[in-house]
């Protein structure tokens, strides 16, 4: 382990208010969670501002009422919505910041979100923004932002005001300074893991033996998958190899390109080739992960810090991505995974064809991931240290 990891005492004497916006138990609550016990282990004192009820839902739920406001409701009027949400929130940081009086806030990013930014302005408390990605552009593509002009502003002005912006990867970074944030505001700080979460992993072939494929090659998927994942490759690829190969896929987690998956699987007639245990709590997905042979992160924004991505290296997992500017941050091709061109489709099976052939180079590309994780210290632990530095370089 490194020196920094160790730094049990890095936080010590410091209070950091945390305000984030999150309505759903994923992967941006998993973010959250792991960075707040991360502060906490190293000595650091936090309060936590956000939505109330979080704790209590299930791994992969959203609050009640979420989802139905966003499916019935006009979309200029819930936007309308997300922005007084920002009142609230400001009354609820000021009571938070009165009673504890706290060294620094530190806000997780949500469009529409200006309770920090108006903190900042009448408080004049250090002001820390967690950017990972760019929400009102991310919107604008889906087509499901209305008021664009205002979310372009909106997310401008938390930038521009925040006293140190921190970006998951060089990409984004490089994003936020053309957005006239000085470069000396910025810092990069990746997503990360709890290699600790892994260390009593089942064995790959007893893995294999408890989700019903001992004798399967399997390709593992985790996370929320959406259409753009472009996980119906991988059902291609194990179509046209089911005479040579026995292959299996399996995708823990619920999303909406699910059922693209699985309507992709009947069509082709590999239905039975399918493992779909849903979304589970977070010791049951490494029991799933240990079943892995092949990791993949088969399709990714040219911004994003996958937070799989870490879980997949530090649990030791061959790893199948695209080699597109971000990954290419974490990840080298033949040394720690397989990378495929996203821009080049007949590359995903190649890819796959050299991995899942191979059982000698996916031992080695693992052991190499897990390594890494190790050797460039991607913890939460060392977010959390960098975190506390950026507070005393502010206070």
């Amino acid at each position: 382990m490194t020196a920094e990891r160790h730094e049990t005492g890095a936080g010590q004497g410091l209070k950091i208010l945390i305000h984030h916006r999150i309505a759903s138990s994923d992967g941006q609550a998993v973010h959250i969670r792991e960075l707040l016990i991360a502060l906490r282990q190293i000595g650091c004192s936090v309060v936590i501002v956000g939505p109330a009820g979080m704790d209590r839902i299930a791994e992969g739920q959203r609050l009640p009422g979420i989802s139905t406001l966003q499916r019935l409701m006009p979309r200029p009027v819930y936007e309308i919505m997300e922005l007084g949400y920002s009142v609230r929130a400001f009354f609820r940081l000021l009571a938070a910041w009165r009673k504890h009086r706290p060294d620094a806030l530190y806000e997780r990013h949500n469009l529409f979100l200006l309770a920090g930014v108006w903190l900042k302005r009448g408080l004049g408390i250090p002001y820390i923004v967690e950017f990972n990605s760019p929400l009102a552009l991310e919107r604008e593509r889906t087509g499901s932002l209305r008021l664009r002009a205002v979310g372009r502003w909106s997310e401008g002005a938390v930038l521009r005001s925040a006293d140190r912006v921190l970006p998951v990867t060089q990409v984004l970074a490089n994003w936020v300074k053309a957005q006239s944030v000085p470069e000396e505001k910025i810092l990069v700080v990746p997503n990360a893991v709890d290699p600790d979460r892994f260390t009593d992993m089942r064995g790959l072939d007893e893995a294999k033996r408890a989700i019903g494929c001992p004798d399967s090659t399997v390709i593992g998927f985790v996370g929320y998958p959406r259409d753009w994942h472009r996980l119906d490759r991988a059902v291609d690829f194990i179509a046209a190899k089911r005479l040579e190969l026995d292959l299996r896929l399996v995708v823990v987690g619920e999303g909406p390109g699910l059922e693209e998956v699985k309507a992709r699987a009947r069509a082709l007639g590999v239905e039975d080739r399918l493992i779909l245990p849903g979304a589970l709590d977070r010791e049951a997905v490494v029991r799933y992960l240990a079943a892995f042979d092949v990791a993949l992160q088969p399709g990714v924004n040219d911004y994003a810090s996958p937070l799989k991505l870490y879980e997949y290296m530090a649990a030791g997992r061959a790893i199948l991505a695209p080699s597109s500017v971000n990954i290419l941050e974490v990840l080298e091709d033949g040394r720690n995974a397989v990378l495929f061109d996203p821009e080049v489709p007949e590359d995903f099976q190649r890819g796959m064809e050299r991995i899942c052939a191979d059982p000698a180079l996916r031992q080695r590309l693992g052991a190499t991931a897990k390594a890494d994780v190790e050797a460039k210290n991607l913890t939460w632990h060392r977010n959390a240290t960098m975190v506390c530095r950026v507070v005393r370089e502010l206070t």
